[in-house]
């Protein structure tokens, strides 16, 4: 089984370092997605309607919005951020 790699974007990383106990707990999440694919069954992500490839995952009042890349086994976390604010930077 191959893994994905997982990039973030500055934003994403920003968040992180501001709010270190909830980014940890989305750079964990990432990485067993990124691991296993199946894992994205374990956590509250859905795609996102009329954003074709872009999906929400969801840890208490956060939201991450990001992308998956099959072709190039990526995935790219764009932004992290409360509920209300996440999805204005769309």
């Amino acid at each position: 089984m191959s893994c994905y790699a997982v990039r973030y974007t500055k934003a994403a990383r920003k968040f992180m370092t501001k709010h270190k106990p909830v980014g940890l707990r989305f750079m964990k999440a990432f990485d067993e997605i990124a691991d296993d694919r199946q894992a994205v069954h374990w956590y509250d992500v859905v795609s996102i309607r009329g954003r074709d490839g872009l999906f929400r995952l969801r840890i208490g009042k956060y939201r991450a919005i990001f992308k998956v890349d099959d072709n190039d086994m990526l995935i790219v976390v764009a932004v992290i951020d409360s509920r209300g604010d996440v999805y204005k930077n769309l």
